[in-house]
Order: structure tokens, then sequence, then C-alpha cells
């Protein structure tokens, strides 16, 4: 898993920018250090458009921190083959916007919500949203013939608070 954007920091100064993995080559580096937001303000617009509600929560906490509209608010994360057993994750923001997209063929690969008796196919080249705080999940990968990338925006509990610091300490 990687991800970059604003992150909860345990220095003194309360976020940071950051791109997290624990290997990048020097070239990738430089393009998380140079255009690392170009993915969430993308995921951000797409979502704007396509699934209008998904960005209200993000655009209400922005406005009512005074921040600029061009900052990123949350973070992204980028996983390979990801899996995941039913979780409520706790995030600020009111839904999650995510991203697929595949090479070769993935087979199976449901992302679910138990409580609510749903089950969405993925198919590559598509985003979808949901409730963090929902119960939700992935089925297991069938993925002999290809790889499965997601990438979600999101703002996580820890983030907000960090960011809403960082705001008061400004002003």
């Amino acid at each position: 898993m990687t991800g970059h954007g604003s992150r909860a920091n345990i220095t003194p100064i309360p976020t940071d920018s950051y791109s997290y993995n624990k290997s990048l080559d020097p070239h990738t580096q430089r393009i998380f250090d140079t255009d690392g937001n170009t993915l969430g303000k993308w995921l951000f617009e797409y979502g704007k458009h396509y699934l209008p509600y998904t960005t209200v929560s993000y655009e209400e906490f922005r406005d009512n921190l005074n921040l600029k509209k061009e900052d990123i608010i949350g973070a992204v994360f980028c996983t390979k083959n990801y899996e995941a057993v039913g979780h409520r994750d706790n995030d600020r923001s009111e839904w999650a916007i995510g991203f697929v997209y595949e090479e070769g063929t993935v087979n199976d690969g449901y992302f679910f919500y138990p409580g609510y008796g749903v089950a969405i196919k993925l198919t590559s080249n598509s985003i979808w949203c949901w409730l963090p705080q929902a119960v939700h999940g992935t089925s297991k990968l069938d993925k002999k013939l290809g790889d499965r990338y997601t990438a979600v925006l999101t703002l996580s509990e820890k983030t907000a608070t960090a960011i809403e610091n960082k705001s008061k300490k400004n002003n």
C-alpha cells in the first residue's frame, strides 16, 4: 500500500505532506515530490462531476477552515490486489471515492455492504463511492490472470483533526 496527501504527524507540526512506500525508486519518488496530488485532484473532480454528493463533506470541511479551493483535503491511498474483511473506517468524510484499474483479467473481487445486502462487481477503469462508517469490505480476488489497482480518496479522523489543529495555529 502506498499513500500520498496530508496526514497526522507526531512531530510539533500537526500535518505534513507525505508519500508512503517502503522503497520508491528515485524516478517514482520525484513524481510523488513534484506531482503527487494529481491523482487526488482527479479523483475529487470525477467524484464531484459524476457523484456530486460525495464531495460535499470535503468541501464543507475545507470551507469551515477557510482553506484554499485548490487544497486537497484528505489523502489518496493506492493498493495492488486489495482484499479486506468487513470493517468500518474512522473517517471524517461522509463518502470515500475509489477508482479501480486492472491489468489483465481479475475475476470476483466484489465490494460489499453486508448491512445493506449489497455487493458491487468492480470493473476496470471505474469509480465508485461508499460510506466509510458503514461496514464494508471486499471478497477474495481471483488474480491468476491479472492485477487490480485501487486508489481511494478519504479524510480520516486523525488527518482531519491534525488539519484543524494546524489551521488554529495559523490563525
